[in-house]
């Protein structure tokens, strides 16, 4: 079941447009994020953005449950590794 089957299912006619506008902003956010990330202002959503690039065509093509998941997992291990290194980078910048 694609994306807008998905958002029917579980929620009926009003679940597509819910859907569509909760992506939608959540997509904006992160291209906000990716252009931070340009301008030197990098976050730990700028990182998983370009993650994200990608990630979007297996989010949208069908089951929602195992691309959320999937995408939550990468996102965890993304904000691990980003905030291990900002930690280090800012104990070698104070010395």
């Amino acid at each position: 079941m694609n994306f807008l089957g998905e958002a029917y299912i579980n929620f009926g006619y009003i679940g597509i447009p819910i859907f569509a506008f909760a992506l939608g902003r959540f997509v904006r956010f992160l291209d906000q994020s990716l252009a931070e990330l340009v301008d030197g202002h990098a976050g730990v959503f700028g990182v998983f953005s370009l993650f994200f690039l990608g990630l979007i065509f297996f989010v949208l093509r069908g089951d929602l449950l195992s691309s959320f998941a999937y995408s939550c997992g990468l996102l965890a291990s993304t904000w691990f590794a980003y905030s291990i290194s900002a930690k280090r980078l800012r104990l070698r910048l104070s010395d």
